[in-house]
């Protein structure tokens, strides 16, 4: 990675716990409910992150794979 990694790809600031990275197929600025984290807003992408997947910004890899890592969850998106 090459860019600022405080900064998205949409030019927001980075929260942890936050921010969500979505492929490519999901707009910015979209809706996504997470069952068990909530309402969140789609405001980066990622190398690695393909359609139907949700990426939440967490502080260390440690963290990462030890919490949530890549676990499957309910997730809606909200379509206009």
């Amino acid at each position: 990675y090459a860019g600022n990694p405080s900064i998205t790809a949409s030019g927001q600031q980075v929260v942890i716990g936050r921010t969500i990275a979505a492929g490519p197929d999901v707009p910015f600025g979209t809706k996504v409910w997470i069952k068990g984290i909530g309402f969140r807003v789609v405001q980066d992408r990622g190398g690695r992150i393909g359609n139907e997947h949700i990426d939440v910004a967490v502080a260390t890899q440690e963290e990462a794979f030890r919490g949530i890592g890549r676990a499957k969850s309910v997730v809606v998106i909200q379509r206009y």
